[in-house]
């Protein structure tokens, strides 16, 4: 399930079709709006989804994040999130603390675009 549907998540939509075991089943978005190539219904909240998922990914803005991680955690599900992990340290202690109370998975991403400095390096390292 992506959560958002700002710059980023077109990336998220990108990586997904590539990955064999992994499908974007739905989107929720304040907007109704669905990213490029991407044909999955829409929900206006977690709360209102309608299909089963597994996990979210989230691609809000930086302040959102908390509150999205609890909510899916007490569904039982994962959370994959844009970096930060959340704006304020209090927040972050929240999602650790709701995290291993209902068993559930949450990890940052933070994007790193190719530079040319890491093409310099050892590229494949990163892959």
């Amino acid at each position: 399930m992506l959560v958002g549907t700002g710059m980023i998540s077109s990336t998220y939509v990108v990586v997904c079709n590539k990955l064999p075991d992994v499908s974007i089943v739905g989107v929720v978005s304040r907007s109704g709006r669905c990213p490029k190539n991407l044909s999955v219904p829409v929900f206006d909240s977690l709360a209102n989804v309608k299909v089963a998922f597994d996990a979210i990914i989230i691609a809000t803005p930086n302040g959102t994040h908390c509150d999205l991680i609890e909510e899916a955690a007490k569904m039982g599900k994962h959370s994959l999130v844009e970096k930060p992990l959340d704006i304020t340290p209090e927040a972050c202690d929240r999602i650790a603390k709701v995290s291993r109370q209902q068993k559930v998975e949450v990890s940052k991403v933070c994007l790193r675009r190719p530079t040319k400095r890491l093409f310099q390096g050892k590229m494949h390292a990163f892959f």
